[in-house]
């Protein structure tokens, strides 16, 4: 078995002391994604809903959408 370098080792204890906080930002982050896609599929639905329905479309405000979809 090879012997591990001095920088390979400094690789290894640097992972292992900042892998599960890289692993649960990055779960952190699949999250916010996730629900930010089923929230703009929501908005869209409510879009579309919207400009079908009503007989006289109003300006619908994007930025109202926007803010909602990304939890701004």
């Amino acid at each position: 078995m090879e012997e591990l370098g001095c920088g390979q080792i400094k690789k290894l204890w640097l992972l292992e002391r900042i892998g599960p906080v890289l692993c649960e930002l990055c779960y952190v982050l699949l999250e916010y994604t996730r629900t930010a896609v089923f929230v703009w599929m929501l908005l869209e639905g409510i879009h579309l809903h919207t400009s079908i329905v009503v007989v006289f479309p109003n300006e619908v405000k994007f930025v109202f959408f926007h803010c909602i979809g990304w939890g701004e």
